[in-house]
């Protein structure tokens, strides 16, 4: 058990590197393409005051292409964080 533990950890280290430069690309590439599905209705999201009075299409795309580019930003953190 003892044996080579720092080639152990040293693997391990490889494991979780690559998983988070996978995952975060993975996470920012859909947050990409839902952001890019409705990118020109960001201004009606609901975090920048909505379309109106209550819950509506326009409200509903802003908050899909908010989400996305959160997505996005995080996966880009995510994968960068794994390289590093």
């Amino acid at each position: 058990m003892f044996k080579d533990v720092g080639k152990k950890i040293k693997g391990l280290a490889k494991f979780c590197a690559y998983v988070c430069f996978i995952g975060g690309m993975l996470i920012a590439l859909i947050g990409l393409f839902k952001y890019l599905s409705d990118a020109d209705l960001l201004k009606y999201a609901s975090v920048y005051g909505g379309a109106g009075y209550g819950y509506d299409i326009l409200t509903e795309a802003g908050d899909n292409a908010y989400i996305g580019l959160q997505m996005l930003k995080y996966g880009l953190f995510t994968a960068i964080t794994g390289i590093i």
